[in-house]
């Protein structure tokens, strides 16, 4: 495979016995890969293999050989990550272990290893290494190899590791006769001790009888250098896995290891799933003896505070002492409905060193001790949040990350939903924030998820600003789950107040989860265009499709022609619902609904003509209903001004007032642009055009910008479709406006041109502008009058 594809030039140089040959060959051979990738990536395991044979498999002792190949070696993990195999990295990691030693290519070493270890886990990296070198006696490779795992366990966290393994390895290092190789030990158990606590001098201990037991004087000089070093903050992460729950990223607050009192941390790092669990290596002792009657009266002790609060201290040093900072979670259940208890303590020292201990619990029960106490402290801790105190918040956080972090969000989040009924708005608040960064809500059954939808309709209705803008971002994330027309139903329960408070909210977050649904899976959202609105009312609307999906490359020309695309509405546009009245006949029904101007049930009229509330159907009736609704300009079966008269979709009934209507208390800003507020025009737009050209409308690249704004530029440059363009208005002169803040020439020329001929259409029809339309893009004009090109200056005052 390597013959057909590596010049032969490069091979000869490399089947050269004199070393510079060579050399030069690894060199031309580095060049070639970086500049041929698609060639050499599919053959990546047949070069590494090749080159080790070609180099004494990768034994050389020549330096400029060796360092010419680690170079190499390095760029694989770049230049082709998906080959990078156990099989691959053992070839590589094997024989060159021990050169960790060399003082010359230990950097470029543990660089390539660190590298490797993020596609094949630190634990097989650790197992590789620590394999390589068991039979070598050498000091100085045994004190690098202990250098290497601890910057192993430093940049990936404890959780990636077999700590166990590392741990046996370190015991022939602490009592060696070598300086250096004892001191490289000792600090590896220090850095272990930091995250993992006591336990892992306890694994050290081992059995008293072993062979490689460490002896007792030893074991006394680490537990002195553990406890100077216990209160040291333990290194965050800065690696993780490929493909890990972290995604190749930094791992979040949530599951970065916390610091805990008396040198007992959390087990560490991003939990890739390919180390051990600390919960089941280090072994838990039981604290139920010493969790007495007596220690749990004077727990209880309502006459005095001090009594109270020496009861918590003594029960923080059990946890810490005798259990080694690992318990098990038998015969705590007394404990705990006394913490609860002590939780809600009118002394604040008192609570607050409740809050510690509990914290103190949640990590030295670990995850599954945790589960079975969770459901009797969970909703008592959460209630913390109401306290005045930020020092008390902070404590309830700190004590709350830990907890969630060791029951997953099953258990956690029915907590949580309970907890927000509390009136106090920093708990709710707080609480809310706790959904928002840290709850993966498909591991919630429905009934939970039912019950945190409900809590968040009358979240959305407090008083409170915060409180609200918080909940609507949880709905965001529930809405999927719930389902739209759950959700109406809900809606449906609340009073008439309540519901035309929440409407315009809940419109907007079923129909941003509609859209993102149907552009997933690329179902229409209804068959017939007739979508479901407030409690089962039917409304019909016409949704016509302004598509981009024509290509990249091409200029206005390709979006012209892809400019047919129809499809029908989301149910995002809706009206609220009459009082409930008698059902009627069909006659009935009929009768009143041509009296009100509404289309009756379709399929009930043999002989109606098109109009603009008729419901979309398939085929030639959609056509026309389009036409209609754009006011027949354009022409019929065809368009004459080489653009379809369906090219723009809009809501041809009270969209755009009631719209306006929402915003009329919002200022639209001039000199800073709210993120927020682009999300919002995003929302509404929505419904209007196709989701490629909204993509194209908000993308960053200026040549999709700039697509946009073309296809705009054609469609307004149509006389007939302006009644369409009128209808959104409002949201095309911000989204001009969002364009006017961009610094590229081009498409602020593009914007002008654009804006200039809207406004020519407006001469030309008749057309007058909105308080909101106006205070909308007049101010940026005016602001823009005084543009730094003189170009713009001109055409902005024109």
């Amino acid at each position: 495979a390597v013959e057909g594809v590596v010049p032969e030039s490069i091979r000869k140089l490399l089947d050269d016995p004199h070393w510079k040959q060579r050399q030069e060959g690894l060199q031309q051979l580095k060049e070639w890969w970086l500049g041929h990738p698609g060639e050499a990536g599919p053959i990546t395991e047949h070069i590494v293999k090749y080159l080790k044979k070609k180099c004494k498999d990768f034994k050389e002792s020549n330096f400029q050989i060796n360092r010419e190949l680690l170079e190499l070696l390095a760029n694989i993990p770049t230049l082709a990550p998906s080959k990078v195999t156990k099989t691959l990295a053992n070839t590589i990691i094997t024989p060159w272990a021990d050169k960790l030693s060399d003082g010359k290519l230990a950097g470029q070493l543990s660089s390539l290893f660190l590298d490797l270890s993020e596609h094949v886990t630190p634990t097989f990296t650790a197992a590789r290494v620590i394999k390589a070198v068991k039979d070598n006696s050498s000091p100085k490779v045994s004190e690098c190899v202990c250098k290497f795992l601890e910057q192993l366990v430093t940049e990936f966290g404890l959780g990636t590791v077999d700590v166990k393994l590392i741990i046996q390895y370190t015991k022939a290092t602490l009592d060696h006769k070598n300086k250096g190789t004892r001191t490289a030990g000792q600090s590896l158990v220090v850095l272990l001790h930091r995250y993992a606590g006591s336990a892992v001098l306890t694994l050290l201990e081992g059995d008293k009888n072993a062979v490689d037991r460490i002896n007792d004087k030893t074991l006394a000089e680490l537990r002195d250098m553990c406890e100077r070093r216990k209160d040291e903050k333990v290194p965050e992460p800065s690696r993780c896995v490929r493909g890990s729950v972290f995604g190749g990223g930094a791992p979040s607050a949530m599951a970065r290891p916390a610091q805990a009192s008396g040198g007992s941390a959390a087990a560490a790092g991003g939990a890739s799933g390919s180390g051990m669990s600390l919960d089941d290596l280090i072994p838990r002792t039981s604290i139920a003896n010493d969790i007495n009657t007596k220690l749990l009266k004077d727990l209880s002790d309502a006459s005095a505070w001090k009594t109270r609060r020496e009861a918590l201290d003594t029960i923080r040093d059990i946890i810490r002492g005798k259990g080694n900072g690992h318990i098990t979670p038998t015969g705590l259940s007394d404990l705990f409905t006394a913490l609860k208890a002590r939780l809600a303590d009118q002394n604040k020292p008192v609570s607050k060193a409740a809050l510690e201990v509990v914290h103190q619990l949640g990590e030295a029960l670990g995850a599954a001790g945790a589960r079975v106490h969770a459901k009797a402290i969970l909703l008592p801790l959460l209630s913390r949040f109401s306290d005045k105190q930020n020092t008390t918040r902070d404590l309830t956080l700190s004590a709350v990350q830990v907890w969630f972090k060791a029951v997953g969000p099953a258990v956690w989040i029915p907590s949580a939903i309970s907890a927000l009924s509390d009136p106090s708005p920093e708990q709710k608040e707080a609480v809310l924030l706790l959904l928002i960064d840290d709850a993966d809500f498909t591991a919630t059954d429905t009934q939970h998820t039912h019950h945190l939808a409900r809590e968040l309709l009358d979240a959305l209705q407090d008083k409170n600003q915060r409180i609200r803008t918080l909940a609507e971002k949880v709905l965001d994330k529930v809405v999927p789950l719930v389902g739209a027309s759950t959700l109406d139903k809900m809606v449906c329960d609340l009073k008439p107040a309540a519901q035309n408070a929440i409407r315009p909210t809940i419109d907007r977050l079923t129909l941003t989860s509609s859209a993102d649904t149907h552009s997933h899976t690329g179902v229409p959202p209804a068959a017939e265009g007739v979508g479901v609105g407030v409690c089962g009312v039917e409304e019909r609307s016409v949704d016509m499709n302004m598509s981009m999906d024509g290509g990249g490359g091409g200029g206005g020309e390709e979006l012209r022609d892809n400019l047919s695309q129809h499809s029908v509405p989301l149910d995002g546009v809706r009206k609220m619902a009459r009082p409930p009245v008698a059902p009627k006949n069909g006659a009935a029904r009929r009768a009143e609904s041509r009296e009100r101007g509404r289309p009756a049930k379709p399929g009930t009229s043999k002989n109606r003509t098109p109009s603009a509330h008729t419901p979309v159907r398939p085929g030639k009736e959609a056509k026309a209903a389009a036409a209609a609704a754009s006011g027949g300009s354009g022409g019929g079966g065809g368009s004459t001004n080489g653009l379809p008269p369906d090219g723009l979709a809009i809501m041809p009934k009270g969209g755009k007032v009631r719209r306006q209507e929402r915003v009329s208390h919002q200022k639209w800003p001039v000199t800073e642009l709210r993120p927020e507020l682009v999300e919002a025009l995003q929302v509404d737009l929505r419904p209007h055009v196709s989701q490629a050209l909204l993509a194209h409308m908000f993308d960053s690249n200026f040549q999709k910008a700039l697509k946009a704004l073309d296809c705009w530029r054609v469609y307004v440059g149509v006389a007939g479709n302006f009644a369409s363009v009128a209808e959104v208005m409002d949201l095309l002169l911000k989204w001009i406006t969002v364009r006017l803040f961009e610094t590229n020439t081009r498409i602020t020329s593009a914007t002008l041109e654009l804006t200039k001929l809207l406004f020519h259409r407006m001469e030309d029809s008749g057309y007058e502008m909105t308080d909101v339309e106006a205070s909308t893009i007049i101010p940026h004009i005016v602001e823009r009058v005084g543009h730094n090109q003189a170009q713009f200056r001109e055409r902005f005052r024109e």
